[in-house]
């Protein structure tokens, strides 16, 4: 019932599938990286109000402004269980060591939230955002 398979057709029909692969998987990380993008951001505050690094780096040369947040208040701890590692406010880990790119050793927002020590000064904080709750919130 079953045709057997030679080497050479094998060979041949796995060189197909990664010919396919290598052709699909750009337009499959176009695409979700373009989901990703809509639906989520990362909102990034400083403790630190009066830096000059930052205030050059961030606000157009000096020409914006300050916006004060109570980190304390609900907004910035939305956690839907002690587990959860995204829905809340975290600071920034700066490491002489840069952080580690494999999938398996990422938890949570890990990757967004480790820095290389140079850029320390920032004093940053972070937390992840879902676009669409607020979009659907605000036009209701």
């Amino acid at each position: 019932m079953f045709k057997k398979i030679t080497e050479s057709k094998y060979v041949d029909v796995l060189d197909g599938t990664m010919s396919m692969m290598k052709m699909l998987a750009p337009k499959l990380q176009n695409k979700m990286y373009k989901v990703l993008d809509d639906l989520s951001g990362i909102l990034c505050l400083t403790e630190t109000k009066n830096n000059l690094l930052m205030w050059s780096r961030y606000t157009d040369s000096h020409r914006d402004f300050i916006i004060e947040f109570n980190t304390d208040n609900n907004f910035f701890d939305q956690r839907k269980s002690e587990t959860d590692e995204i829905r809340h406010i975290v600071k920034v880990l700066y490491q002489k060591e840069r952080p580690k790119l494999i999938l398996s050793d990422i938890h949570g927002y890990d990757l967004y939230t480790k820095k290389d020590k140079v850029w320390e000064y920032e004093n940053e904080l972070q937390t992840g955002i879902f676009l669409k709750a607020f979009y659907i919130t605000r036009n209701v």
